[in-house]
């Protein structure tokens, strides 16, 4: 993962998971409200993801961020864990997340002829 120096170690990913959900760190475990954190809980992150890689912590601990969902993301994905987002809130899942549907927006633009057959 380019934007970790080292990945940091799950035991620390799931300890903060726990913080900020308020939850067992498990998969399938739901959660519909994010606990409010001491900017001190993710300043240990800063040696794991590179400073030009930093801006998603900043911006968690600066509060430009509302939830720290993206930046748990972040951490969890080295490890084949992913957060969903569903009706009710959030799921911790583990393994690769399953690509949703996609939106494909058609532009006009020129037809491009590749030879001279066409």
């Amino acid at each position: 993962m380019a934007q970790f120096v080292v990945v940091p170690p799950l035991d620390r990913v799931g300890k903060l998971f726990c913080i900020v959900t308020d939850c067992k760190f498990a998969p399938e475990v739901s959660w519909s409200l994010w606990k409010k954190c001491d900017v001190a809980e993710f300043e240990w992150l800063r040696e794991y993801i590179r400073p030009s890689h930093q801006k998603l912590l900043n911006d968690t601990t600066m509060g430009v961020q509302t939830t720290p969902c993206s930046l748990l993301r972040q951490i969890l994905r080295p490890h084949d864990y992913h957060i969903e987002k569903t009706s009710y809130g959030w799921s911790l899942k583990e393994g690769k997340s399953k690509a949703g549907p996609k939106l494909v927006v058609v532009k006009p633009g020129r037809r491009i002829v590749w030879n001279d057959e066409e």
